[in-house]
């Protein structure tokens, strides 16, 4: 807590929400491409997680992706989470692999 204080003193109250406004409209977008590929996803309207079907080996150790199971939605899982880092160009990436893997 006090480092985020701290960080809050420094960059600002403005400087937090313009990142958090960036990562979840930078959500919505991978999402959105998730869609066009027809690669099953699912995350919560103000979350920055998106839960995917799992892919293969090589594409969730490029992408450090956690894995888990949840017989609900579809059984073997992975999750993206959209931080600052999480760039357009880095989830056109994903999304370019997740398509040559079909």
């Amino acid at each position: 807590p006090l480092k985020f204080w701290w960080l809050i003193r420094q960059l600002g109250a403005d400087h937090w929400a313009a990142q958090a406004t960036t990562i979840l409209k930078n959500t919505e977008y991978l999402k959105q491409q998730l869609d066009l590929i027809h690669w099953p996803n699912w995350s919560n309207e103000y979350s920055n997680t998106v839960f995917i079907r799992r892919p293969n080996k090589s594409i969730m150790q490029k992408y450090t992706l956690a894995s888990g199971f949840d017989e609900a939605f579809g059984g073997e899982l992975a999750h993206v989470v959209v931080m600052q880092h999480v760039t357009h160009q880095a989830i056109d990436l994903l999304i370019s692999d997740l398509q040559n893997s079909l």
